[in-house]
């Protein structure tokens, strides 16, 4: 299975943030399933085993800055809420799969400028992670939810752009 994932958090670090958004598109063929777990709902310690739940699963992880930003800050969340058994899990899981990192491909950028470069269409544009704490505060939460969709289908979007320079032998 495929998987096109994205978090949003309460900040930059995993010390003092939390996870409050896991968003995955899970891909086999051509069925494709789209899930949001979300802290204010199942807690984030609930919402740490269900990435690990779903990355048990994959055999590919797509994303934007994920091996540099989502996947090490779910490691870190996973330590500071005592999850040992699921941190050792997750780092095995993590290690034993493909990782896609579009960042690498497409650089410095945020994702909303390689979208709109692309002509990838989102619901809310002009909103990035930085905008999530303050959303989350506000309980803003249907604004969260909405950017976590958006970074998820501007990865899709940018997907096939990426396999027909740098992986379409091997993906």
């Amino acid at each position: 299975m495929k998987c096109i994932i994205d978090i949003e958090t309460t900040g930059l670090s995993p010390a003092y943030s939390k996870i409050i958004v896991f968003g995955i598109k899970k891909v086999r063929g051509k069925v494709s399933d789209f899930v949001q777990y979300k802290e204010w709902e199942i807690g984030e310690k609930e919402v740490v085993r269900s990435i690990l739940n779903e990355l048990k699963k994959a055999r590919v992880v797509v994303g934007y800055n994920i091996k540099k930003f989502d996947l090490p800050f779910i490691i870190e969340r996973a330590r500071a809420l005592g999850l040992w058994k699921e941190l050792e899990e997750l780092e095995n899981v993590i290690s034993n799969i493909k990782i896609v990192d579009l960042f690498e491909h497409f650089g410095y950028g945020s994702l909303q400028r390689w979208a709109k470069e692309y002509n990838i269409s989102l619901i809310l544009p002009n909103i990035n992670g930085s905008h999530m704490p303050g959303f989350y505060a506000k309980k803003d939460f249907e604004k969260i939810l909405k950017h976590n969709a958006d970074d998820i289908v501007a990865c899709e979007g940018l997907l096939p752009l990426f396999l027909n320079k740098k992986m379409k032998k091997t993906f």
